[in-house]
């Protein structure tokens, strides 16, 4: 390949290194099913435990927002009553990945203490 071409091409396969990896952080969590209607609510908090209030959190169903809350001042935030169905949460915390789901016979929650995501500059 010649030289000037080269050149040409390298910042483009930079960008869409990039950009795969961007689209492979953590925001997203592992798809989980609630096998009966339940209530789902929690607390968001940074690794050492601090309350992330006015943190924008979703369930999705596929790519469908189903809710959309904010935390309030404690961190904390509300779903309801939640049908049966398969889900997976997204968090708008720039430097943090989504909650870890842990599903039990007696149905799911969200681990409160949020992992800083690798993806994003701090």
């Amino acid at each position: 390949m010649p030289a000037n071409l080269q050149a040409a091409v390298a910042p483009l396969a930079l960008v869409l290194v990039s950009w795969a990896a961007w689209g492979s952080d953590c925001a997203v969590s592992r798809e989980f099913e609630i096998r009966r209607s339940q209530v789902l609510r929690g607390t968001l908090q940074d690794p050492q435990g601090l309350a992330l209030s006015g943190t924008r959190i979703e369930l999705l169903a596929g790519k469908l927002v189903v809710q959309s809350r904010k935390t309030d001042r404690l961190g904390e935030y509300d779903f309801g009553e939640v049908s049966s169905g398969r889900y997976r949460v997204k968090v708008h915390a720039f430097a943090f990945c989504a909650p870890e789901v842990v599903c039990k016979a007696d149905g799911c929650s969200l681990r409160s203490k949020l992992k800083l995501n690798p993806q994003k500059p701090r």
